[in-house]
């Protein structure tokens, strides 16, 4: 009798310990990660900040105590900003280079730049606008002694917004012909009806420059469909120093109602008062194009200079503004709710001598993307995504 009721005791222990073991932190994971003790910037100062993640996605921030059994990622002392987005301005994509920069996520110029980002396990993630001249192409291909027509050109540009294209891409550096021009007219409308972005690379060279411009912008005004102006320069002496007229002209635009954004390289050449113009501006953003490699930084060693602007401004023109331009929900920003994608910046640093370029990004400890830590010190293993437009899924699903 007395054997039975030991046994029946241990019985008892081993039905109610082990289930005590299990959500004891041994051996209960609540699926979280705590990164503890890091800053981030609120109203240009730095203050203390933790992040919960759960799955690709913040959960929560402030002063957070760990919570029994998650994972805690110790930062004490970094900056914690928010993943940069820019326009890819070449096909030829290197996400390791890109990542190294703290770009977390890009919208590359054509689709087979995007499958081959896509294929490779990209460290970023990849959206893409449909090329023109690729569409032209194919229907050309279908119909050789057709003249283009508008019907022609918007089925297919149908076809490459169903399979994910955020918009279409033109290429104008050669200058705008028109026969360009007269595609610009039919496809900005069926941009408007498919909630696509009409993007727009202009030749910034010579005085032809404000003639096109006008002809694009009067082109999308009329549509009223969101215009992306990729790379914008003032490359020569036939046109510096008027970044000021250019953006005059932007205003103008915005205030009869239009969408229009526009992203710079300021690691290429521009007349300093207008590399200033282009960092004021509210809705103009960076894109690096990643050209932040050691060789391109001494190609063009008297554009990395400090702009006039303040770490905070400059984080949001390499973030945010570039997030809300094409349509990425959720990326481009730390809140909860926000995907998880990080830069953190080594402990200590001047905020001064984190306004220039190449310092900003020699500062860069660790770059996570949707949850996963994707670089530190070197490149870990790849957590991007595919970003496709509506439809088939919404941009940052």
């Amino acid at each position: 009798m007395r054997t039975a009721r030991i046994l029946f005791l241990v019985f008892l222990v081993f039905m109610v310990g082990v289930p005590v073991w299990w959500y004891t932190e041994a051996g209960f994971d609540p699926g979280t990660l705590l990164v503890q003790g890091g800053m981030v910037l609120e109203n240009g100062k730095a203050v203390p900040m933790d992040l919960r993640l759960k799955g690709q996605r913040i959960l929560e921030m402030g002063q957070l105590s760990p919570i029994r059994g998650e994972k805690i990622v110790s930062v004490s002392g970094q900056l914690v900003l928010p993943g940069f987005v820019e326009s890819g301005h070449d096909p030829k994509f290197d996400s390791k280079l890109a990542v190294q920069s703290g770009v977390t996520s890009v919208v590359l110029p054509d689709r087979r730049a995007f499958t081959e980002a896509a294929e490779q396990k990209s460290a970023t993630n990849v959206g893409w606008v449909a090329d023109y001249f690729e569409i032209e192409n194919e229907v050309l291909k279908q119909s050789p002694q057709a003249p283009l027509t508008a019907v022609a050109l918007n089925q297919g540009l149908a076809r490459q917004m169903q399979l994910g294209a955020i918009g279409v891409y033109f290429d104008l550096r050669q200058g705008l012909n028109p026969q360009t021009e007269q595609a610009l007219n039919w496809l900005a409308p069926e941009l408007k009806q498919r909630n696509g972005l009409l993007l727009v690379r202009l030749q910034g060279a010579d005085k032809s420059l404000w003639d096109e411009l006008e002809t694009v912008l009067q082109i999308a005004e009329k549509a009223q469909v969101p215009l992306h102006l990729a790379d914008l320069q003032l490359s020569s002496e036939k046109v510096w120093n008027r970044a000021n007229h250019l953006v005059a002209r932007l205003e103008k635009a915005r205030a009869a109602g239009l969408n229009v954004t526009f992203d710079f390289n300021p690691l290429l050449p521009l007349q300093p008062s207008d590399l200033q113009t282009f960092l004021e501006d509210p809705r103009g953003f960076i894109s690096t194009n990643w050209a932040m490699a050691e060789e391109t930084l001494q190609q063009t060693p008297e554009t990395v200079s400090p702009p006039v602007l303040g770490l905070s401004q400059l984080i949001v023109k390499r973030s945010s503004l570039a997030a809300n331009a094409f349509g990425l929900k959720d990326r481009g920003k730390l809140e909860a709710g926000a995907f998880a994608d990080l830069v953190l910046l080594k402990a200590g640093e001047s905020f001064d001598a984190l306004q220039s370029l190449d310092k900003f990004q020699q500062s860069i400890s660790q770059v996570w993307v949707n949850g996963e830590l994707v670089f530190k010190e070197k490149v870990l293993a790849p957590a991007g995504k595919p970003l496709y437009g509506s439809p088939p899924a919404h941009l940052s699903e």
